[in-house]
């Protein structure tokens, strides 16, 4: 009877230990929650050396697989050097290039490819949408895009991050699997004399601005052939507000896009509406050093 006793005691300490450990992860939504450190660093606008650590949440519920594909390649070191290879007004993105030399170079061809948690894949259980701002996405593989299943696979390494509400990159096609926190104050800046609290989403944010220089310019990169072009703005003598594209990533008047060369150059930038192959290049180096597990 005693060791019957005995034994049923020690069910119960075990039962309560589950429980406890289970009470001890951090649960949201009703997904349990991988935090993740984010480390990027970028000259800023006024030329000063700057690292920004980023918090950032990963649901391990609504995206499993992807979740643990991420968090395989960040702490096998695979985002460690990799850059924002791509600014818009709505988005950004990292980890498919690497800067050397001052050009972005390819990286992670021989990472594999998961099947994305969303609804055209099969996968009812995200409840991550495109209104969430902040939030992680596992960029589509084109070189997969076809009739067949393939083109439902996440990419292999590449991560866009929502800047605003309503994203087009629609969660019933795409993977999204985290947030960037948005409820933590990871630094300060002083505006107008005063001291104003940021969180990791506004550092997040913050990047956009690094979309086109002082001049006007912003320079693309056209991933189909590895080519840079530039774009000018800038008002005339007139008043007239002048829109110019140029080959190249300077901006200069012997390489002005004209005629059949700025035709071809326009049926690059409407395919890339659809699907995103020329890259707004930022015009400060923004580097990921590192991401890790919280």
């Amino acid at each position: 009877m005693k060791k019957k006793l005995s034994v049923f005691i020690s069910l119960l300490m075990v039962i309560a230990l589950v429980f406890s450990l289970s009470a001890c992860a951090e649960v949201e939504n009703g997904s349990k929650i991988q935090r993740m450190k984010m480390v990027l660093t970028y000259t800023d606008a006024n030329g000063e050396e700057t690292e920004r650590t980023v918090q950032i949440k990963l649901y391990q519920n609504f995206a499993p697989k992807t979740v643990a594909h991420f968090v395989k390649l960040a702490e096998s070191g695979y985002y460690d050097g990799t850059v924002v290879s791509n600014i818009q007004s709505g988005w950004l993105e990292f980890g498919g290039y690497k800067s050397e030399n001052d050009k972005l170079v390819a990286y992670g061809n021989d990472v594999e490819t998961v099947d994305g948690e969303f609804s055209l894949n099969g996968w009812l259980g995200n409840s991550l949408k495109t209104s969430n701002v902040g939030a992680l996405v596992m960029k589509r593989n084109y070189s997969l895009e076809s009739d067949t299943k393939s083109a439902y696979n996440t990419a292999k390494g590449t991560v866009i991050v929502t800047l605003a509400s309503g994203s087009k990159f629609k969660s019933t096609e795409y993977c999204y699997f985290g947030l960037i926190c948005s409820d933590d104050e990871c630094y300060t800046v002083t505006e107008d004399s005063a001291t104003a609290k940021k969180t990791s989403l506004d550092a997040v944010k913050a990047l956009a601005d690094y979309k086109e220089n002082a001049d006007g310019i912003t320079v693309y990169y056209y991933e189909t052939t590895g080519e840079y072009y530039s774009m000018k703005k800038y008002t005339d003598d007139s008043g007239t507000s002048v829109t110019e594209y140029y080959k190249g990533a300077t901006a200069s008047s012997e390489n002005l896009l004209e005629g059949d060369e700025l035709d071809d150059f326009n049926d690059i930038r409407n395919d890339s509406q659809k699907n995103c192959f020329l890259l707004t290049v930022p015009y400060t180096k923004i580097t990921v050093k590192s991401i890790k597990k919280a």
